[in-house]
């Protein structure tokens, strides 16, 4: 019998076909697993590895039982089989251990990386060189698909700081710290880094460098070479980060740059310490030093971008002065089409002048003329949508963005930039805010889980901060959950420490809001007649409400409750002040409004305005 007949006879090509279409589905399976994150992609490598030996024993196993009828195992098939399952074990064993990630002791993850700020312990003429050297560090490795690297803004605030270097890390959440200094001797730069473990602040490895004040570029490089070696060593995986080079050759440009980045921190610190002046001061250094710097390379788009990044930092200080604020903006907006005519698209750059167009439209400096006005707007987003489509790290841009979807009611998207910005970053410096919008946005749209972990990560993070204990008290009032008693006792006492945490400026109108909700909470706790006392004490003057805004909240705990003719009551009087409010959250009605929406006269004075 020929070859052919004998593989036909046994049925080897269906076997054989089976195997080799139920292994690949099965294969597919856990690709898409590893690509939702599932399972590690350790799982696809084992799975591919016993699929490619299985085909071995598929085809010894249709050649002794492809036949039709019942056959026995033979010592040749056992033996063979007992082999090449040895060997798939053992080789899906190896597999194993080359790919699997590195296994750490219960704490702080190595992986996750915080560089410090490299100190000048020279003159202290410096240290923008340091500042550079560790912010392209940061962004370098920010590269490495391996490595969690904290952000500038994260590391920015233990800059001159006194604690332990472990200290540092627990706050941080980081398992392994860089740091380092620079120091200027003789027309020579020496940088020294060092690498310390999280865990116990530890130094485990450190090297120096030192080059020629002229070759800072390169000094730049040779820093994140060897702190990659540290990586590599610390962690046995490949820690690859590509080149930092700068986008000009001009070390003398690169210098101007650093110094106008300086600057700009400088005068970020004076406004922390109330110096406006010295703030305005440091502000037009920034903008002095990108324009040296564009001198010394006209082809660099950066020193256009600091420029209008300074241009955009003086006009928020012009707020109250609206004609200077609006030159000011102007010269900002010219300052980044020009970074945009050297580099098209440029993310910063997009994302500096949709900035500061939404600023001149916050401010309404074009009042005079609403259709500049609406275009101002559409340009602004247009160019903020554009910064994070190209460059989706830049945290700032998606919370400007947010600020701007929320102008035009759109809360989800709103909530999406909000998130997308933390998650970049959720050391902003306006990280409280970016909190606060989340669990606004969260409440608006009914997600109460995400609304309370906002919350909680907000108290967690800023517990000085008023919102995050309002925000409890809101979250007291949920639609189809009643209170109890013991319910009320917990809203006064949240209302007693949010008072003691607000600010003098808002204190009067926050206690009288604070108690609307505990009133809110006590009524849906079958206390109506407590609830009623409170209400009538509410002062909706001017002096403590100039907006007008307090008898819509009241309206809206009395709705949530099931007070309906007294909700509406209160809801005429509301948008008697209010008539552009809109009572919808992406097209559909806000919860808040349900409990009154069967109400005969709402439909005519929310709906029909």
């Amino acid at each position: 019998m020929s070859l052919f007949s004998e593989v036909m006879k046994r049925r080897l090509i269906p076997w054989m076909g089976g195997y080799l279409v139920t292994g690949f589905v099965v294969l597919e399976a856990a690709d898409q697993m590893v690509s939702y994150g599932m399972v590690p992609e350790t799982v696809y490598r084992v799975v591919f590895t016993m699929y490619a030996w299985g085909v071995i024993v598929a085809a010894i196993l249709a050649w002794y039982h492809g036949e039709r009828g019942p056959q026995k195992p033979e010592r040749g098939e056992v033996t063979a089989l007992t082999l090449i399952i040895t060997a798939a074990v053992v080789n899906a064993g190896f597999v194993v251990a080359r790919h699997q990630a590195p296994e750490f002791e219960e704490g702080l993850d190595p992986r996750q990386v915080a560089v410090l700020y490299l100190e000048d312990v020279g003159d202290g003429e410096s240290q923008y060189l340091a500042d550079g050297i560790t912010e392209a560090l940061i962004d370098q490795l920010s590269t490495v698909g391996e490595l969690s690297v904290i952000s500038r803004n994260g590391v920015d605030q233990f800059r001159g700081t006194t604690l332990e270097y472990d200290s540092i890390a627990w706050a941080l959440e980081a398992g392994t710290l860089v740091s380092g200094s620079v120091e200027e001797v003789g027309g020579r730069v020496q940088v020294s880094v060092q690498m310390l473990d999280g865990m116990s602040g530890a130094s485990f490895d450190r090297t120096s460098i030192r080059l020629p004040a002229e070759d800072a570029l390169d000094l730049q490089d040779s820093v994140v070479v060897e702190v990659s070696r540290f990586l590599r060593e610390r962690l046995g995986e490949e820690i690859r980060t590509r080149e930092t080079r700068a986008a000009t050759e001009s070390v003398e440009a690169w210098t101007s740059l650093q110094r106008g980045e300086r600057a700009m921190k400088n005068a970020a610190a004076l406004l922390a310490s109330d110096d406006v002046q010295g703030a305005w001061d440091a502000y037009g250094q920034a903008d002095e030093f990108g324009a040296q710097a564009a001198v010394e390379d006209p082809q660099w788009a950066d020193p256009w971008v600091l420029r209008s990044q300074a241009a955009y930092r003086k006009a928020r200080l012009l707020a109250g002065e609206p004609v200077e604020a609006w030159e000011v903006i102007q010269q900002g907006i010219s300052h980044a089409d020009q970074a945009l005519a050297l580099a098209p698209n440029d993310p910063p750059a997009l994302e500096v002048r949709g900035t500061l167009s939404y600023l001149a439209w916050l401010l309404r400096l074009e009042d005079d003329d609403p259709a500049a006005l609406d275009a101002r707007f559409v340009s602004a987003k247009a160019d903020l949508e554009g910064s994070v489509d190209r460059d989706s790290g830049l945290a700032s841009a998606h919370s400007t963005l947010s600020h701007l979807l929320y102008q035009e009611a759109d809360i989800a998207g709103a909530v999406l930039e909000a998130r997308a910005a933390y998650e970049e970053d959720a050391y902003l410096d306006v990280a409280d805010v970016i909190l606060a919008r989340l669990f606004n946005g969260s409440y608006d749209l009914g997600q109460f889980d995400d609304a309370q972990d906002w919350c909680d990560e907000g108290r967690r993070r800023f517990p000085d901060n008023y919102r995050f204990v309002d925000c409890k008290l809101w979250l007291m009032l949920r639609p189809g959950e009643p209170n109890t008693p013991e319910d009320v006792q917990t809203a006064w006492a949240l209302r007693d420490t949010l008072l003691s945490l607000t600010p003098e400026s808002i204190y009067d109108y926050q206690a009288e809001l604070s108690t609307i909700f505990v009133a809110g909470v006590a009524n849906n706790a079958s206390l109506a007649d407590s609830a009623n006392t409170l209400l009538t004490l509410i002062n909706t003057g001017p002096d403590v409400d100039p907006e007008g805004e307090l008898p819509g909240y009241m309206a809206a705990v009395l709705s949530i409750t099931g007070d309906s003719d007294a909700a509406m009551d209160l809801l005429k009087v509301y948008v008697a002040a209010n008539r552009d409010h809109r009572f919808t959250v992406g097209g559909n009605l806000h919860w808040w409004w349900r409990g009154v929406s069967a109400h005969p006269e709402f439909r005519a004075v929310v709906l029909n305005r």
